[in-house]
């Protein structure tokens, strides 16, 4: 009976044993997924980077000016850039406060970008 006894307590503590370890495996499966989930997720983000179009301003324009019809826009837009600029343009890279508050950036004569 003594031996019935120890064999039913051994097997006891063996099943709690491993009820544990199958609760922390669990733990551990679900935190994997959670890994493979966010790791798909950058690979597909990544893998549409290589598909992607990226469309420049000058694109934009173009497709205003000759889609849209915005031709006569776009010429004023530029008209009013260089009469406000050209007065204070230098050679070497420089930025100008425009009338509206925006930030011209140009080099080399060049505009490169309204902040």
């Amino acid at each position: 009976m003594k031996t019935t006894s120890n064999e039913l307590k051994n097997l006891q503590t063996k099943k709690s044993f491993l009820d544990k370890e199958v609760s922390r495996l669990s733990k551990d499966i679900l935190k994997i997924k959670s890994e493979i989930s966010d790791l798909d997720k950058k690979i597909y983000k990544l893998s549409q980077l290589d598909c992607a179009v990226i469309v420049s301003e000058h694109a934009i324009l173009r497709i205003l000016e000759r889609r849209f019809g915005q031709e006569e826009m776009i010429q004023e837009v530029i008209k009013q850039i260089q009469e406000e600029i050209a007065p204070k343009l230098i050679s070497k890279t420089c930025k100008i406060n425009l009338s509206d508050g925006l930030q011209a950036v140009i080099s080399k004569n060049v505009l490169i970008t309204v902040k």
